[in-house]
């Protein structure tokens, strides 16, 4: 036989195939991420469309009876027939079934209930001003003021997004009067990208200023970035870069929780204002997440460099020592947060030839991607495939990121829009060039 091999796909994961050196049908199906290929034994295509279908039947009967016993587990567990919709925000530890605006709203909850733990006497204040994707938070807050109330935290929607801003820095300075009410007041600004563009002078004043040492702030920024309910498409990246703020970028609605504490403790840690980017994909999803307070113990590092008179917010600083605070202690200070909370993680490494860095929605689209191309996190490993996600995306932490590319032979940087990991990593490579070659040079793949 000669000629080239030829396939048809007849349905989602199933399909039939000539080899260039056979007459007969093989079948090939992908099945839970893997691939099973056999003879049909048949020269006739409807015959062989037929036989394929069959052995699909006859493989998913094998994997239902190989999962039945862990399904007949499953079906045994107890409903909890008492679970209410408050339980979302009232429960303290387990699982919760939260939509992403939900998560925002049980976060400053779990911060104070954190605080509480750890003998603080905190109180949480909220401002912004609504637009998709936050178009809903608003609303959320609303319907969860029982829950706000009880655990001392207020919310007041702002005229717009500057005097929010300009209330959240307010909040940061209760520790520099005497006998305040509370050991501080960690605070929430929100506002779509548009919002965060207009606010630029109030958030960037704020967070040259500094936060209190049981305060901090985080600055929630909806991005829309396919423009699906805004006037342009949208990226806060660079104007928090501009602000001189760190930004995370959580995937998914645990990461919201997660990340925001983590959030916060890193503000209070390093005295600067947060950014948190809130993308239209993840606030509008929905999950089981874990809320147990044990869950949420952000470390400290261990570096008596950066010292606590110049860290936080006081009366006196000038402009000028204002910016070399900023850039010189808080954003290394930052950086060391993110080190020892392992903010950026390796999700799998073997051999080393692809190295795969993403963030954000584009690390779900990365999985999604490796999935339907059939490669588990196992074959990964082997075909010299590596994932690593970066949950900081600026400024960089550099040390763990430079330890996984090194000895790969190509770097891959997956992230939405506009390059912002890429161009760090990049710098960070340049001047590691004793240690690697010129050919590990990332170039990267930008998501819009």
């Amino acid at each position: 036989m000669g000629g080239k091999s030829q396939s048809w796909n007849i349905s989602k994961g199933i399909s039939i195939y000539l080899r260039k050196d056979s007459p007969r049908y093989y079948g090939c199906l992908r099945l839970d991420g893997k691939y099973y290929r056999k003879s049909l034994n048949t020269e006739d295509k409807d015959l062989a469309t037929k036989l394929v279908l069959e052995w699909n039947d006859e493989k998913l009967n094998e994997f239902s009876n190989n999962q039945s016993s862990q399904t007949l587990n499953q079906i045994k567990k107890p409903i909890n027939v008492g679970y209410k919709l408050d339980d979302k925000y009232a429960l303290d530890k387990g699982k919760v079934f939260l939509t992403g605006t939900q998560a925002l709203v049980r976060l400053p909850i779990i911060q104070r209930k954190i605080d509480a733990q750890n003998n603080l006497h905190t109180a949480g204040f909220i401002s912004g001003y609504t637009g998709s994707p936050l178009g809903g938070y608003d609303h959320a807050l609303n319907h969860a003021s029982k829950f706000l109330e009880e655990n001392h935290i207020v919310f007041q929607p702002g005229v717009n997004e500057d005097l929010a801003a300009t209330a959240i820095h307010g909040t940061q300075q209760t520790t520099l009067v005497e006998k305040p009410k509370y050991d501080g007041v960690f605070g929430v600004w929100y506002g779509k990208g548009p919002g965060v563009d207009r606010s630029g002078d109030a958030i960037k004043h704020g967070n040259y200023a500094g936060t209190s040492k049981y305060g901090g702030v985080l600055a929630l920024a909806g991005d829309d970035h396919g423009a699906k309910s805004s006037t342009t498409a949208h990226q806060s990246d660079h104007a928090f870069i501009h602000f001189g703020m760190p930004i995370l970028n959580p995937s998914t609605v645990q990461d919201y929780l997660d990340f925001g504490i983590l959030g916060w403790a890193m503000s209070r840690y390093s005295g600067c204002w947060v950014g948190f980017k809130c993308v239209t994909d993840t606030v509008e999803s929905a999950a089981s997440v874990d809320i147990s307070l044990d869950r949420f113990k952000p470390a400290i590092p261990d570096n008596g460099s950066f010292e606590d008179e110049n860290i936080h917010i006081k009366w006196g600083f000038t402009p000028a020592a204002s910016e070399s605070r900023l850039y010189n202690v808080r954003l290394p200070a930052a950086q060391a947060f993110a080190r020892v909370n392992s903010i950026d993680k390796v999700i799998f490494k073997d051999k080393k030839k692809l190295a795969i860095v993403t963030s954000g929605k584009a690390y779900l689209d990365v999985r999604q991607a490796l999935d339907e191309l059939g490669l588990n996190e196992n074959i990964c490993k082997k075909i010299g495939i590596s994932l690593y996600k970066v949950g900081m995306v600026w400024p960089l932490e550099d040390q763990k990121i430079l330890n996984f590319v090194e000895g790969h032979k190509e770097v891959l940087v997956i992230e939405e829009k506009r390059p912002i990991v890429e161009d760090q990593l990049t710098k960070y490579e340049a001047g590691e060039f004793e240690r690697w070659s010129l050919g590990d040079i990332p170039y990267s793949l930008n998501c819009n």
